[in-house]
């Protein structure tokens, strides 16, 4: 929520009639200080400063007359860093020399959408403001008069807008602040600079007018309608500070520049300290005798990081920025209030607090490096530090570094140590950000690239490095955590030297960006060591490991080893997101060597791969033969070679093939541990060897039956698998040869990998049911609601999610457990579990619905309708019935679960159907309508005692020839559904009296479309139809994108170039539309962006629009939605409308009427 504030609004009238006094031409109050001259292809361009009567510097919007000299002579000088930064900011598009505005119109310096209003138009502003922002500067540097022409062309464009078109839109706030703040600065640049005019004869000479119009049109209209408040949440309160301030120094509006200083600083009208986004509150102080403080000492923590750390980075940098516009302007802050002060005792705005902004930023850099610092939930409440984004840092300008160490002379090395390392470690203005090339200046409003305009003279003479590959080198990318870890330099090639211990030496290694972990996903490490040891990785030092790697002894040289990252081992957040912590194990004589971190191992390596995975046992007996080949595979088809170590006396592994041979003897009964390391010349791999000899073939026997547990309910079939391997070996147990009774040993081990629990139990003793279930979930946001962090999640969801068992299980529940993200308990309130056998039809199982659990944020246990506790079900779904009130009202209908847990068991149901089809008295076989005989044939395995068969939701009329032939039907009602696949249901029970699965679909695939007569579709001309933007990313016509809406091809779509957008139908032949019923179909791959979507009428010809449908419960894309309309509408004219970001991608529209309706 924001509150409006309207003190000062009148105050900025008068500004804006008395701005032209302030041009550099007519001002009284102007200091001019001379520019060098270059001697260029170009006049020098002169800037003219200006103090105002209101005591605004210009040009002062985030960088000074004095540092924008300093950085023009260094770069035309050569001198660095200022001429590397000036290289690549010279390097993007927004420096091109025929730059022109996004959102420009057909005529010179007119707008193609004048309305301020959505998402999209902000992205055309977010290009647009630092197109200018770079042309501006380009300008002052070069003198060329292309990029002044280029920048005013712009600027003149946005100036253009109409302000009664300014309206408020989803985070406007968040986005549209730091352009506005561009745009103006490049304003600040061309207002109070020389002009060197261009050969085309535009004049871009600035003028009273362009003043007036950028200030009515623009600054003032955005300022009020979309930035103006204090009370967003957090971080969100600093982003329109920005643009706010940038616009009250543009227009001299004093009133406004000092109430938005004191909204950064302390906020003090904000009601909530908890969520205020103020520097003092969002960087609290907190004191050692807070009653929440358990660490016995006072330190500041960044309220951001409970919830995740790319908003805590974002508010250090946007608070930094702030705080370099109001020293531009030379504004000192009340230490205690935080206001506008000229008092002797009045702070820099970085120095506001005690240095809050340094002692925040350390205490964030010193969580994303690796080390642990502390934190508490102010609230109370259980929250804790978010492993979001931890490690996601990069550092191509230092300017919290330089600021206070060049200008207060602080000592940062002391002061903030983790602040000061980074330093050391920081990144170039072209870095790689995860595997991908990175400039730094870039458009992202959510980053500080301009700082490189204000740099220091004092740094004149470092050179930023400069990253080649993005392999994440250890020297640059770890910090060690003990004192057995070190960066050395040899043979001009820097690493991480790790000395092995019992305990471990480790090292925190950040910015992990992984390509993908969807699949088989290695991550390749570059080491050399002098000895075998072992690498542990985990994402926090006081959890278990994920991974395990033994390490070879590479004799000296350099040798990747792999891990896989993939989702599917590394379920939900396990392994954290972009920091991991590396241990070495081993004996204290073995030095381990790092050079780096290859995040494309998977295209660039081919590591060799035991199909034994990274451990395997071999059973064998005393005196008999144990031969296994441990050969390994390898993608690239590289010669390998083995080499083995810890192996007993008589063993051998072939260093060409892999093969294992041995003839233990009576006395090496026991257990031996060795390794067995395949190479390829580059990656090694190892394979740890379990040698287990026992001193006959039922000892052997019973060893090769480890891990099968005879008190535990297993899955049947693999179960079956299992007790049939043993009893095929202890049938010849006393007959079969050596090499037949190895086999058999081997099988039966396989059969015990393959057991599977029924009933897989998590910590708390409820059901561990990630691995037995596929949802509309992602897989690691179903890991999430069983990780008991309260951070992680289900993800932010606009339809129910739900979780199906499989064919022949279902779950029988006494309770489910619910659990809010944390913050977020209006999200999760209201819902309500069900359960279904054919995922159709549902049975509410919940007895109460969830409420808000804030502040707590406990697990709400709710126990089952009495009526359904012995009842058991293939699907359950989690709905919100009662929504909450939304966090954020521009984004409703959104729920999201923290943890989610099922008191109850998993049963498995008889799968006695072998085959099911349906067919129709229809003259079209794959389609059914009202009046239709439909039939379900059904053959089953073995014989059956009951079947009950209804179709659409009508009981049919089952007959059997044998018991194991059935055929079930019924004639479709005049009411029936339409607009989907007909639906059925068999349940049944075999002879024995087991309860089978319910069958709802076809052994074939086939099923019945279902239609009803009634039902007319409403004929759509192509002429009426036409869409916000022309299909992305800007191909064709705008009427051609719509028109794939109703087009009646289901592989084509509308996809808008902008997140959000629309599709209009509005008939040209004075007719309405007549619409009972909608058909829905969403885009292949994105079924969920349709959810949210809404359909509205409107009477004025789209002045207006009501909505009457709005999109949810969307999860597949292979299928139809049909939303009935409670009543009969007409409508005019129709709008398709994504304001959500899923670029109104829809396959398909069809508006249905009845024709009882028509008559």
């Amino acid at each position: 929520m924001r509150l409006r504030h309207t003190r000062w609004w009148a105050i900025a009238t008068v500004v804006c009639a008395l701005l032209a006094a302030f041009v550099p031409a007519s001002s009284a109050a102007a200091a001019t200080t001379s520019d060098p001259v270059t001697g260029d292809a170009f006049p020098t361009v002169t800037l003219k400063e200006v103090t105002s009567s209101d005591g605004f510097v210009h040009p002062g919007i985030a960088v000074s007359a004095s540092s924008l000299r300093l950085a023009r002579r260094q770069v035309l000088d050569g001198v660095e860093p200022w001429a590397s930064y000036y290289a690549s900011m010279h390097g993007t598009t927004y420096a091109s020399r025929t730059l022109t505005p996004v959102n420009g119109g057909s005529e010179v310096d007119t707008p193609k959408s004048d309305a301020f209003n959505s998402q999209g138009i902000e992205s055309r502003f977010i290009q647009d403001a630092f197109g200018a922002y770079t042309q501006a500067i380009e300008y002052f540097i070069t003198g060329d008069p292309v990029y002044r022409a280029n920048g005013m062309h712009i600027i003149r464009t946005w100036s253009h807008m109409d302000p009664e078109k300014v309206a408020s839109y989803p985070d406007d706030h968040i986005h549209a602040g730091v352009p506005l703040m561009r745009m103006l600065a490049a304003a600040e640049i061309f207002r109070y600079s020389s002009v060197n005019p261009g050969s085309d004869g535009y004049d871009t000479s600035w003028t009273d007018a362009d003043t007036t119009n950028l200030t009515k049109n623009l600054v003032t209209p955005v300022i009020k309608t979309l930035l103006y408040g204090n009370t967003f949440f957090m971080n969100q309160q600093l982003y329109p500070i920005v643009g706010e301030l940038a616009g009250y120094v543009f227009t001299d509006n004093r009133a406004g520049y000092e109430q938005a200083v004191e909204w950064f600083s302390v906020n003090k009208s904000n009601p909530n300290r908890n969520t205020n986004g103020a520097l003092n509150s969002l960087l609290r102080v907190i004191s050692a005798d807070d009653p929440l403080n358990h660490y016995g000492y006072s330190f500041v923590q960044h309220q951001e990081m409970g919830r995740d750390q790319a908003h805590a980075w974002d508010g250090i940098d946007i608070a930094t920025e702030i705080s370099r516009m109001l020293t531009v302007q030379k504004t000192r802050l009340d230490p205690v209030a935080g206001t506008v002060s000229t008092k002797s005792n009045a702070v820099s705005p970085f120095r506001f607090g005690n240095d809050r902004l340094l002692a925040g930023a350390d205490a964030w850099y010193a969580y994303m490096t690796g080390k642990t610092v502390p934190w508490i939930d102010t609230t109370g409440g259980p929250g804790k530090l978010s492993e979001a984004y931890r490690g996601r840092v990069f550092q191509p300008i230092d300017e919290l570094y330089n600021i206070y160490r060049y200008e207060f002379g602080v000592d940062v090395k002391e002061v903030a140590p983790n602040l000061a390392k980074v330093k050391e470690q920081a990144d170039g203005p072209e870095f790689f950000w995860g595997t991908g090339a990175y400039n730094f200046w870039n458009s992202n409003p959510d980053y500080n690239p301009d700082y490189w305009l204000s740099l220091p003279e004092k740094v004149a003479g470092q050179t930023r490095p400069k990253q080649d590959s993005p392999l994440v080198r250890m020297a640059h990318r770890a910090i060690p955590l003990d004192g057995r870890s070190g960066v050395r330099e040899e043979d001009g090639r820097d690493m991480v030297r790790m000395r092995a211990s019992k305990k471990g030496a480790t090292i925190a290694v950040r910015t992990l960006m992984y390509d993908s972990r969807n699949g088989y996903s290695p991550v390749g490490v570059l080491i050399r060591t002098n000895g075998p040891a072992t690498l542990e990785i985990r994402k926090d030092m006081s959890l278990k490991p994920y991974h395990t790697v033994s390490l070879p002894d590479t004799h000296g040289k350099w040798r990747y080893v792999t891990y896989d990252m993939d989702l599917g081992i590394l379920h939900g957040s396990t392994a954290g997101d972009n920091l991991a912590y590396y241990t070495v194990v081993g004996a204290s004589d073995v030095n381990v060597d790092i050079d780096s971190v290859n995040l494309q191992a998977k295209a660039q390596l081919t590591p060799p791969a035991f199909p034994q995975g990274q451990r395997t046992t071999l059973v064998g007996v005393a005196g008999a033969p144990l031969k296994r080949s441990l050969a390994a595979t390898d993608s690239g088809d590289d010669t390998l070679t083995y080499e083995a170590s810890g192996l007993p006396e008589g063993a051998t592994v072939d260093s060409t093939t892999g093969a294992f041979s041995w003839t233990p003897t009576s006395s090496q009964t026991g257990d031996v541990h060795a390794s067995v390391v395949a190479s390829d010349g580059r990656t090694d791999t190892v394979l740890k060897l379990d040698l287990v000899v026992a001193p006959d073939r039922a000892g052997a026997l019973t060893a090769a039956q480890d891990g099968f547990d005879p008190k535990a309910t297993y899955v049947r079939a693999p179960l079956q698998k299992f007790k049939d391997a043993v009893s095929s070996v202890k049938a010849t147990i006393d007959t079969a040869d050596d090499s037949t009774f190895s086999a058999g040993l081997v099988t039966v081990q396989d059969a015990v990998k393959a057991l599977r629990l029924l009933n897989p139990k998590l910590a708390d003793g409820t059901l561990s049911y990630p691995a037995l279930v596929t949802s509309s979930l992602s897989e690691a946001n179903v890991w999430n609601m069983t990780d008991g962090d309260i951070n992680t999640f289900s993800g932010d969801l606009r339809a129910p999610f739900t979780l199906d068992f499989g064919t022949g299980f279902g779950v029988r529940a006494d309770a489910f457990g619910l659990r809010a993200r944390y913050n977020f308990g209006n999200r999760s309130e209201g819902a309500n579990v069900y359960g279904s056998n054919d995922g159709s039809t549902w049975t509410l199982l919940t007895s109460r619905e969830t409420t808000n659990t804030t502040p707590d944020f406990k697990m709400e246990t709710i126990p089952v309708l009495s009526k359904v506790q012995d009842k058991s079900f293939r699907f359950l779904k989690v709905q919100v019935d009662d929504p909450g009130v939304p966090t954020d009202p521009n984004y409703p209908g959104i729920s999201s679960f923290g943890e989610f847990r099922i008191h109850g068991s998993r049963v498995e149901t008889a799968q006695a159907v072998k085959s099911a089809t349906l067919s129709s008295s229809n003259d079209d076989p794959a389609r059914a309508v009202n009046g239709d005989k439909v039939t379900l044939d059904l053959v089953a395995t073995q014989p059956l005692a009951k079947v009950n068969v209804r179709i659409e939701g009508t009981d049919a009329e089952v007959t059997s020839t044998d018991s194991e032939h059935w055929s079930a039907t019924a004639v479709l009602p005049d009411d029936v559904d339409f607009g989907r696949a007909l639906r059925f249901t068999a349940d049944y029970t075999t002879a024995d009296g087991e309860p089978g699965s319910t069958v709802f679909q076809t052994t074939d695939g086939s099923s019945l479309q279902l239609w009803n007569t009634h039902m007319v579709p409403d004929k759509i001309d192509r002429g009426w139809v036409d869409a916000s933007t022309p299909q992305w990313p800007g191909t064709g016509t705008t009427a051609a994108n719509g028109w794939r809406m109703f087009d009646s091809d289901i592989a084509t779509y509308t996809d808008t170039t902008t997140s959000t957008g629309w599709v209009t139908v509005k008939p040209t032949d004075g007719s309405s539309l007549a619409v009972d019923a909608v058909l829905i179909r969403p885009r292949a791959k994105f079924a969920d962006r349709a959810n949210g979507t809404v359909l509205q009428s409107s009477t004025d010809g789209g002045k207006t629009w009501t909505t009457f449908l709005t999109v949810a419960g969307v999860t597949s894309d292979q299928q139809w939605y049909t939303f009935k309309l409670p009543q009969h509408a007409v409508i005019p004219m129709l709008r398709v409308y994504d304001g959500h970001g899923g670029n109104a991608n829809l396959a398909e529209v069809q508006l249905l009427r009845s024709d009882s309706s028509s008559k």
